[in-house]
């Protein structure tokens, strides 16, 4: 193709950059859907993307690239989406919306509130009972699982996460 014409409007009559611009456009999104799996994002990101391109159109160096050139600002649009929306899922923007399942987002924000506390006291405790408590409660595992992974009886597991959970307990109601 002639991208190298493409930016020249003087060397390239319409309908030729018509046709150029469709193909770039279809390149686009053809990135965008392939990152985002949602034809209105893809549809969002492509027009991002687009005014982009044209408010740094001075800086491309080479005109023969301007299709590599413009999936790179696509994938890097599309991935710039996806972050904002996860971003979204964690921290919610209002605090007295319902969330999906009929609960608050006030719960959920609680909630993530308490599992990084929760990480932060396991991390006081020492790293065999820690490793404990992780495998049993996070993780689901049973006790003699755990025991076989550590090489120990299961009664001395028993005991010590009987006791982790103690300290936890003490180090939590203590903060």
């Amino acid at each position: 193709m002639k991208w190298d014409q493409f930016l020249d409007t003087e060397q390239m009559d319409t309908s030729e950059r018509e046709e150029l611009t469709n193909e770039l456009y279809r390149q686009m999104f053809i990135v965008a859907y392939s990152k985002v799996s949602n034809k209105m994002d893809a549809l969002d990101v492509v027009q991002e993307s687009w005014l982009k391109i044209l408010q740094s159109i001075d800086s491309l160096k080479d005109p023969e690239k301007i299709l590599q050139w413009a999936k790179v600002i696509v994938s890097n649009t599309a991935n710039n989406l996806l972050r904002r929306k996860l971003a979204l899922q964690m921290v919610p923007l209002s605090m007295d919306m319902p969330d999906i399942e009929g609960g608050f987002i006030d719960s959920r924000i609680d909630e993530l509130v308490m599992r990084e506390e929760i990480i932060e006291s396991i991390a006081q405790l020492d790293q065999t009972t820690g490793r404990m408590l992780i495998c049993k409660y996070y993780y689901g595992w049973k006790d003699k699982d755990i025991a076989a992974s550590l090489d120990c009886p299961v009664g001395t597991v028993k005991a010590k996460i009987h006791r982790g959970k103690d300290r936890l307990r003490a180090i939590l109601l203590k903060d």
